[in-house]
């Protein structure tokens, strides 16, 4: 939710002042979401919930 929350935040400062939208503007938007969280843990524990 934090993550969605910081991309529709940029996207909109970037509609809000008519820049023209470059999908590539948003690298790297909200990776601090991702500090301290092993990637292959987090896809395990998805993966579990699925089951």
């Amino acid at each position: 939710m934090l993550l969605l929350h910081k991309l529709i935040s940029e996207i909109y400062t970037i509609v809000e002042t008519d820049k023209k939208l470059n999908i590539y503007a948003l690298k790297g938007v909200g990776k601090e979401v991702w500090n301290g969280i092993d990637a292959q843990e987090y896809v395990d524990k998805e993966r579990a919930v699925w089951e």
